[in-house]
């Protein structure tokens, strides 16, 4: 692969890894001060116009890093203290960022994240499987950035259609089974929505008035375990799915579709990943260049659209789905 790239990797409890040479050589980019040992990253999210700013979700808050992760700086916030999950900026107006932490409340900042403001609270305190709700994607719509996605790890999907100002709750067909792993928005004609639960991948064409199941629809996957799905860069024609035998399993998969959805296949990894896929990276610098990163923090990479794969030789310990690159 190219190697004129910075990624970084969010663990649980050992920090964020960072290669500013894709992959060749590693380092610690720094959270916060102190000792790095027991900090966790859940989320990042970087500047859709400087590739040197980015924005992590961590153990204690949100974080801003302006060296491409090399360090990150704590942005005071009423999340300090709390587990940020997930980060969003706002592909048309990148001051305005979203963030969800959990407990799962969604904050909001419209000065880049100089001061912030909570806009939805609309979530349970306790849930099955995972006890404390968690949100597991933020995404804006890239065709109308008014209109916000939320999936929640295990408290269902919500929307809002005026920049966060309010919310409702998405429901009807498998969104009823509320155990959300991630939401994309797909800018097709009729634009898509694609909502992953723990064993299904749910597309709505009217905005979540009704939901179609993929799995159902005769796109069967290898393995029952599903976590996100994501578009190439500029071409949503093009999917990718992480995929597992189980959510504490021995067995993961990329599976990608060449033509929307309607049907899949599992490019050979080099190695089989000994744990689900749990979330990839993609970045309009190089529609070609796709990231996988497994549960367990095996980390897998293509130069070419997803037809040939590498496994870096850097391995992490537990992800949660924080994971990127930026061009250098």
């Amino acid at each position: 692969m190219a190697k004129n790239f910075t990624i970084c990797v969010g663990t649980l409890g050992m920090g964020m890894w960072r290669s500013p040479d894709g992959g060749d050589t590693w380092g610690r980019g720094r959270i916060g001060e102190g000792y790095q040992g027991g900090k966790s990253v859940f989320g990042m999210a970087a500047h859709p116009q400087d590739p040197s700013i980015i924005y992590a979700g961590a153990n204690d808050g949100i974080y801003l890093s302006r060296d491409r992760g090399a360090a990150f700086q704590r942005l005071p916030s009423p999340m300090d203290g709390m587990r940020v999950w997930r980060v969003a900026v706002d592909p048309v107006d990148p001051d305005t960022i979203f963030a969800g932490s959990s407990p799962v409340l969604i904050h909001r900042s419209r000065d880049a994240g100089r001061t912030w403001e909570m806009v939805c609270d609309d979530f349970v305190d306790e849930c099955p499987n995972v006890g404390t709700p968690r949100p597991t994607g933020i995404t804006i719509d890239p065709t109308d950035h008014r209109s916000i996605w939320v999936s929640v790890e295990v408290d269902g999907l919500r929307r809002s259609t005026d920049g966060g100002d309010t919310w409702t709750r998405v429901s009807g067909g498998g969104l009823d089974y509320p155990d959300l792993h991630g939401v994309t928005i797909v800018p097709s004609s009729p634009k898509a929505v694609i909502a992953t639960t723990e064993y299904d991948v749910l597309v709505s064409e009217d905005m979540g008035e009704s939901w179609r199941n993929i799995r159902c629809d005769g796109s069967h996957f290898p393995m029952p375990y599903t976590r996100t799905v994501v578009l190439k860069e500029g071409d949503p024609s093009v999917m990718f799915a992480a995929i597992g035998d189980q959510s504490i399993g021995s067995e993961g998969a990329v599976s990608r579709s060449l033509d929307g959805g309607d049907t899949w296949h599992e490019p050979r990894l080099p190695v089989p990943p000994s744990s689900h896929v749990e979330c990839f990276a993609t970045h309009p610098a190089d529609p070609d260049l796709v990231l996988a990163c497994t549960h367990y923090g095996q980390i897998f990479g293509s130069s070419d659209g997803g037809d040939w794969w590498i496994k870096l030789h850097k391995e992490v310990t537990e992800n949660r789905g924080g994971l990127l690159w930026v061009p250098n």
